[in-house]
């Protein structure tokens, strides 16, 4: 299995059966050394001419020579020419692109005790000496020596009220004083937990060895937080092992928010970070920052325990039924924690894009490539995708903008992303006219998963053009989308 590069297509500066010398990279990509390249290493790539009539791919070894880097034509997987070194007649545009080997594993078919049948087992998981065991209920462990056991994960819910555990701390003493803002009671500026807001107020209490799962703060029921003010207010929620709290902040930041004020009891609350919800305070306590001037007020004050329970996850392989009531399976690997998925499309849904004027409409754009995937909130998600255009009709001879890009998304046949935490990579793409005849257009990038539940990972194109109509051909089974998962599980929310 070879490596990858970012972005990496060039012109060579060789033609013939030579090996391919580091050219000039074209708009937008990088040759190889601008990519990064690392001399001996082995990189899968693709090279043809403008016309396409001479092409081949396979996986070649970077060198980097006296005379520049050279990516040496190592293993030639299938070409033009029979599957031999193609002799070009001019200098090839050369993509390193991922190839079978990278994304869909060696052919592995295992069959389950269900009769379930797997598909092939990611190559980049493998191991010398390693194995694929099947538990009989379902699971299919790749890579392993033997069945691995249950990862352990902590689960945080809320819990009780600790407003009566320990004793009060903090400086907002005037007015009703500390016990003001724990008596149960909505109370007025005059009688909250009060102070001036020229130093920086807090309050809260020592609980000695608990758990923290949020702070819910009311302010005075007359005044908001903030005495004849409505500035932006910040509420933090701090905690500290060992001796009391110095000052406002001497502890770990948990979590804080940030609103304008307003003279309504308005109640707000302060989630302690995943970090440090298993951690264990003597003392908690809120910050609350005004605008340094005037007074402060807190009417009431609770804080929830995190309660913790225990349990375990399998890893295991996973089914969903897509168009036509077929499944698909994705092996799943334990790795340090971590569950690893894979999988490729190679099969484009459309064979043409038609041609907007000038700004394409949700109508105009098209699903090229769309591949179901399960996510938990947190999964990392790799993808990388390419597709091929003819250009040479492009209408009347005229530059056509062919843009595309790779989004997640809850709709198979979904073309916009909801929002910037949806886009696996940017919007762009370029003009092709027709003398270009075919043209490739390639995306790789990750993202954090917005949230937990079924998503499709959609490679989407469109073209356009300010007076032309008609279409720009997707050339059929040029193309690919694939895409991997990873997975940790170090404890959830709920």
């Amino acid at each position: 299995m070879a490596d990858l590069l970012d972005n990496c297509r060039f012109t060579a500066g060789s033609t013939g059966t030579a090996d391919f010398s580091d050219g000039t990279a074209d708009p937008s990509f990088q040759n190889l050394e601008d990519a990064g390249a690392v001399d001996g290493r082995m990189y899968p790539y693709k090279a043809q001419n403008a016309t396409g009539t001479e092409w081949e791919f396979g996986r070649g070894t970077a060198l980097e020579t006296s005379g520049g880097w050279v990516l040496e034509r190592t293993e030639i997987e299938k070409s033009s020419n029979s599957g031999a070194a193609v002799n070009f007649t001019v200098q090839p545009k050369v993509i390193i692109t991922a190839g079978c080997l990278e994304v869909a594993g060696e052919a592995a078919t295992v069959s389950s005790a269900q009769g379930r049948t797997y598909g092939s087992v990611p190559s980049f998981i493998r191991t010398a000496g390693k194995t694929d065991v099947d538990d009989g209920e379902g699971h299919l462990y790749a890579n392993v020596d033997s069945e691995p056991s249950a990862v352990s994960i902590a689960t945080y819910t809320k819990g009780a009220s600790l407003k009566a555990v320990g004793s009060a701390i903090g400086n907002l003493t005037g007015g009703g004083g500390l016990a003001a803002a724990f008596n149960g009671v909505g109370d007025t500026y005059l009688n909250s937990a009060r102070n001036s807001g020229t130093t920086p107020r807090y309050i809260g209490r020592t609980v000695s060895g608990r758990r923290v799962f949020c702070a819910i703060i009311n302010p005075s029921t007359d005044q908001g937080f903030i005495q004849n003010a409505d500035p932006s207010v910040t509420i933090s929620l701090y905690g500290k092992t060992g001796s009391a709290p110095a000052n406002a902040t001497d502890g770990t930041l948990l979590g804080s928010e940030t609103f304008t004020d307003i003279n309504v009891n308005i109640p707000r609350s302060v989630v302690a970070g995943a970090t440090n919800i298993a951690t264990a305070w003597d003392h908690i306590w809120i910050h609350v920052l005004g605008d340094g001037t005037n007074n402060i007020a807190v009417g009431e004050l609770d804080f929830l325990e995190a309660d913790q329970s225990t349990g375990s996850i399998e890893p295991e392989a996973f089914s969903i039924t897509v168009a036509g009531g077929t499944e698909w399976y994705d092996a799943v690997a334990p790795c340090t924690g971590h569950f690893i998925a894979h999988a490729k499309t190679m099969t484009e849904l459309v064979t043409a894009l038609p041609i907007s004027n000038p700004t394409p409409s949700n109508g105009t754009q098209r699903v090229v490539f769309s591949r179901p995937i399960y996510l938990q909130q947190g999964d990392l998600i790799e993808a990388s995708a390419e597709m091929e255009v003819t250009t040479a009709e492009a209408p009347g001879g005229s530059n056509v903008g062919v843009w595309s890009h790779i989004i997640l998304t809850p709709d198979p046949g979904g073309v916009v992303p909801q929002d910037s935490n949806y886009k696996i990579t940017a919007l762009n793409g370029r003009n092709c006219t027709p003398e270009m005849h075919h043209d490739t257009h390639a995306h790789s990038g990750t993202l954090i998963a917005p949230a937990t539940g079924l998503f499709y990972v959609n490679f989407v194109a469109y073209a356009a053009n300010s007076s032309a109509t008609g279409n720009i051909t997707v050339e059929q089974g040029y193309g690919h989308l694939s895409v991997k998962r990873t997975r940790g599980h170090i404890g959830s929310l709920v």
